[in-house]
Formats: structure tokens, C-alpha cells, sequence
């Protein structure tokens, strides 16, 4: 406790000189937890956080392509191992931070799924883009091993991120999706339907920190406080 009470003051101390406003690039299914964690951070440092969310591939793009960030919080390793690849960033730099649970949701009446397989009645199915967003592609690893994905692949809406993919289903558009646990819990409009056991799909959040001001803040988000804002909005947290 000692220790950490001197890690927060050192942060406060380094990070309240600071003029510009630290900006922190992040999936979109994060947005709910940091921006908690944030406020909390920014009361205890004065230090103001700038907040992109949305795809992680789009995101690590955006860097690639030159964009000025701090902090990058990714939902799979895709883009940051392209990014460790061009010289971005170094090992030393990233680690994982979560994990998450695949859960398939459903608006209105949806009944529970007994078998992945009864998927095939359900209609379409949105999620995020297997080819670019991480929901997308962690789905489609899970059907893939249940031997489903040549059927179901052609009832995938695919979104732009998990929050479109939810937002799409809260609307009623669309009955069924694909989502994290962590969303799914974000939205009083659906219901998990099936909990994708977590050794089919090992989700995780890799992190990077690309300035002195975003290892602060990552050091902050390694926190007892962060941690537990975390769990409680559905991420697992590796202990």
C-alpha cells in the first residue's frame, strides 16, 4: 500500500504539469470502464484524458498513419503486433491488461440457446466485422472450431465495432449478435442467450504505451481501483 501511495504521488506530481491533454485510444467495448476509470484519474492528477473509441484495427491504423496518442488499449493483439513490426512501438512496451467473455445476445423474446448449432433458426446475427474488428474475428474463431462457420457466416451483419453491433440489436434491427459479456451487461435491451466458454476464443486487451504520460496513466490502470471498475463491468482481470 506504501508503495503504491508513493506511485500515485509521483504521478500526480509528473502529470499535473502537464498542459496538453493526455489521449488514450481505445476499443470501443472499453468506453464504459475508462471513462470511469478516467474520472477518477483526472481528480486525483488534474490531468485531462482525451478519449478515442472505436474499432481496434481502425485505431491502430490511425497510429500507423502518424496519429499523436499516449496510450493505446487494443481488444486483440492484431494491431499492435503490426504496430511492434514498424518500429512503433517495443516489446518492453505492451502487455495484457483483460481478458472478456464471447456471449451471444438477444432483444425482444429470444429464447436461450441449449447448442451453438441452433443458431442456424435464429436469423441474422450482427457482430463486428470478422475481417477488421476483433468481436468479428473472435467469433468467427468460435464458430469455426464448432464446425458452424460455412452456415453462419452468411448470417453475419458485420459492424463497424461491438458497440454498433449492440446498438443495431438494442434497436430492434436485428434480433440476435455477438458480442463481449462486458457490453451485454451495458444495455438493459438484451439478454445473454449463450455464454461462450473463454478456452474457445481467448479473448484479451493488449495495452501500449508510446509516452512517458501514457505509462502514468497505464500504471494507473494497474491499480486496485481500476481493476475493480473493471471486473465490475464484466472484463476479467488476470491476478
Amino acid at each position: 500500500m506504501k508503495k503504491l501511495s508513493l506511485t500515485l504521488l509521483t504521478m500526480t506530481g509528473l502529470l499535473s504539469s502537464a498542459q496538453a491533454d493526455l489521449t488514450v485510444f481505445a476499443a470501443a467495448s472499453t468506453s464504459d470502464a475508462l471513462e470511469e476509470i478516467a474520472r477518477d484519474f483526472e481528480s486525483k492528477t488534474q490531468q485531462k484524458i482525451r478519449f478515442s473509441f472505436a474499432g481496434s484495427s481502425l485505431l491502430g491504423r490511425q497510429i500507423e498513419a502518424g496519429a499523436r496518442v499516449d496510450l493505446f488499449l487494443s481488444a486483440d493483439n492484431v494491431p499492435i503486433e503490426r504496430l511492434e513490426k514498424q518500429g512503433a512501438i517495443k516489446a518492453a512496451d505492451h502487455r495484457t491488461l483483460l481478458g472478456n467473455t464471447l456471449v451471444v445476445i438477444a432483444s425482444g423474446d429470444g429464447k436461450t440457446l441449449t447448442s451453438p448449432s441452433e443458431l442456424r433458426t435464429r436469423g441474422r446475427i450482427a457482430t463486428g466485422d470478422p475481417e477488421t474488428v476483433p468481436v468479428g474475428r473472435y467469433a468467427k474463431k468460435w464458430l469455426e472450431g464448432e464446425k458452424l462457420w460455412a452456415e453462419l457466416g452468411k448470417q453475419i451483419v458485420p459492424m463497424l465495432d461491438v458497440r454498433a453491433a449492440l446498438s443495431a440489436m438494442a434497436s430492434g434491427a436485428i434480433k440476435i449478435g455477438i458480442v463481449y459479456d462486458s457490453d451485454a451487461r451495458s444495455n438493459s435491451h438484451v439478454h445473454v442467450i449463450y455464454r461462450v466458454p473463454s478456452e474457445k476464443t481467448g479473448i484479451i486487451y493488449p495495452v501500449a504505451a508510446f509516452t512517458p504520460a501514457g505509462r502514468q496513466f497505464l500504471q494507473f490502470l494497474l491499480t486496485e481501483s481500476a481493476r475493480s471498475t473493471f471486473e465490475r463491468l464484466g472484463f476479467v482481470v488476470p491476478r
